[in-house]
């Protein structure tokens, strides 16, 4: 510990604490200057680039209060040959009979039929049980006696038939979805800053493919201005099949429908069980941005991106009321559709783009890093190049010091009017001679340091 102490008392104060200024050197290397400038015209790109491509110079702000509305259509044609699918047995029990194929109406098929807010649940699978009739004699709710037998207990009695059936033509079901977003840019949604969009007011399409590319999808479901504005429908909203939904909710990118009669992955699935019998889960978020124009930064799109989530099954148990007193339930099994609205909507805003201008300057300073550790690690002039970039000034307490002793009061440039004797008889007119302070310094520390 002792010699660091003393090694700490050997050390210069004036090094040791001394302070690093920057100077300004003009390197005259034409090479330097063009790597120089080169760098910083393609980074003053990118940074326009950055923020035109990226809308920096938008105040954004995520959707807030939106709405998604959906409504279900199917054209029932009774004497359309059932699909091929209505003759393939799923697994079932031994009281479980499968019974072909339902045509049922949307109506029947979507569960349950309220307008559909932010949800839809469409059956692909049904398989529907009967509890008895209740016995005539008097009895109350709560004996058990009276009690209906719940849909698991009725399956578990030997006695007891019930039928599964699958629904024709899920695929053809026809959705209509309404939807619109609330965007606020203040702290409060009353604030000027406020904008309610509606569906109408905006494009869009549906992807393909899961992975958000704006060039996959297919082009009927494109809902723009020349959509909206067709006056031969009154049918304006975004309009799309389940078939067409199931082709871009599929992830592998063939550009095929999710096949139904696939096998379920879901966990306890039964072996042979396939993706109509078991249901699955389809998350559909609607994406939200600005166009990404500059001349049309005000203008809404989005993008519905719709996938399939492996592992998923879908099932809803509808209990119905007999007027015998007898329950009827239907055990719901198909595929729902789950809405979500996210993305970040923006308006032109001066401050935001001044902050992404300052911030993004600062990468100017790259080209200046570059440009030095070149000039000083790898030119073959780096040795040059460094003694012309750092110098070392002389020691400005060694100086003081000098000063003091070499320099005092009587060195200073005087003229006194005082005599020589300091009496009056001598000659008042003689006069001290003037030492110059610089010949002196000069002297010190020779001509250059002066």
């Amino acid at each position: 510990m002792g010699s660091y102490i003393s090694r700490l008392r050997t050390v210069d104060p004036d090094v040791l604490f001394g302070y690093t200024t920057y100077k300004v050197v003009k390197v005259k290397d034409r090479y330097l200057g063009l790597l120089y400038y080169t760098s910083v015209i393609c980074i003053f790109a990118y940074i326009i680039y950055s923020i035109f491509a990226q809308e920096l110079y938008l105040k954004k702000s995520p959707p807030v209060a939106g709405f998604v509305r959906a409504s279900a259509k199917l054209d029932v044609n009774l004497s359309a040959p059932l699909p091929s699918y209505c003759n393939i047995a799923p697994p079932v029990t031994t009281n479980n009979i499968f019974k072909n194929c339902l045509r049922w109406t949307a109506q029947q098929i979507v569960f349950p039929y309220d307008g559909e807010l932010e949800s839809v649940f469409l059956t692909t699978r049904v398989t529907i049980a009967r509890t008895p009739t209740p016995s005539a004699m008097s009895c109350t709710d709560f004996e058990t006696a009276c009690r209906p037998p719940t849909y698991d207990e009725l399956l578990m009695q030997t006695n007891t038939t019930v039928s599964t059936y699958y629904i024709a033509n899920v695929e053809n079901v026809t959705l209509r979805v309404d939807h619109g977003v609330r965007v606020h840019y203040d702290s409060s949604l009353l604030g000027l800053g406020s904008r309610a969009i509606p569906s109408k007011e905006m494009e869009g399409r549906m992807l393909k493919g899961c992975s958000g590319n704006d060039k996959n999808y297919l082009s009927h479901l494109n809902w723009d201005q020349d959509y909206r504005r067709d006056s031969n429908t009154s049918n304006h909203l975004d309009t799309f099949s389940i078939r067409d939904l199931l082709i871009s909710a599929n992830c592998d990118n063939t550009g095929a429908m999710i096949d139904m009669e696939g096998p379920a992955t879901a966990d306890g699935a039964a072996n042979g069980e396939t993706l109509r019998n078991s249901g699955f889960v389809i998350s559909i978020p609607i994406v939200y941005q600005n166009r990404g124009d500059f001349r049309k930064a005000e203008e809404i799109t989005y993008r519905y991106i719709p996938a399939q989530i492996d592992g998923t099954e879908f099932k809803v148990l509808e209990t119905k009321h007999n007027p015998d007193g007898s329950l009827t339930y239907l055990n719901r099994h198909g595929i729902r559709l789950v809405f979500d609205q996210a993305g970040q909507i923006g308006q032109f805003d001066m401050i935001a783009l001044l902050t992404a201008l300052v911030a993004a300057m600062a990468l100017l300073r790259i080209a200046t890093l570059i440009v030095e550790v070149l000039m000083l690690t790898v030119m073959p002039q780096r040795n040059l190049y460094s003694q012309a970039k750092f110098e070392s000034t002389e020691d400005f307490s060694d100086i003081r010091d000098r000063l003091s002793e070499k320099v005092g009061k009587d060195d200073l440039k005087v003229r006194t009017t005082q005599p020589l004797s300091g009496r009056p008889d001598d000659e008042p007119d003689k006069k001290v001679e003037d030492i110059d302070i610089g010949a002196a310094m000069g002297q010190l520390y020779g001509p250059n340091k002066v």
